[in-house]
């Protein structure tokens, strides 16, 4: 759905600007390389659900710790993200949960920057506000758990 967007979106800025003759030459060998990628489509979203299925045998696996719950659930909920928001959100509120059976801060405050960005990316700002206010400690956690509280907090605020 996002290259169908996204060729139209390209389709349409590029179409309305103007162009000289070698320009032509260069738009329609892009035009040609996007119909490549759009006729793929359905190769690259059966990857992508291979991937998920594939994620979701690992999880179903016994004797998983919590941390390895926490990171297989953290990629589904990623492979879901552009894909299917509402999947991702239920994984993320899923690796939430995990976090906190740890109790490990890092993994708390991944888990709720995942919340508030995938709840920012569908346009639900005071959810993601009211996540992300709810991370007091930004000191003591990993360079990973403070770049995905930054990351959600950008875009949020854009």
């Amino acid at each position: 759905m996002k290259i169908l967007l996204l060729a139209a979106a390209l389709f349409s800025a590029l179409s309305a600007a103007p162009a000289s003759p070698g320009e032509k030459t260069d738009l329609q060998e892009l035009f040609r390389s996007l119909d490549r990628v759009i006729a793929r489509s359905g190769e690259y979203t059966a990857r992508r659900e291979s991937r998920i299925d594939s994620l979701k045998r690992a999880l179903a696996r016994d004797g998983l710790s919590l941390r390895e719950r926490f990171d297989l659930t953290e990629r589904l909920a990623e492979n879901y993200n552009s894909y299917q928001s509402d999947f991702a959100l239920l994984y993320l509120r899923r690796t939430l949960a995990l976090a906190e059976k740890t109790g490990d801060n890092d993994l708390i405050m991944r888990a709720r920057s995942g919340i508030a960005l995938c709840y920012s990316l569908g346009g639900r700002f005071y959810e993601a506000e009211e996540i992300l206010s709810g991370i007091r400690d930004t000191v003591h956690v990993s360079r990973r758990a403070l770049q995905s509280y930054y990351v959600a907090r950008h875009r949020m605020n854009r």
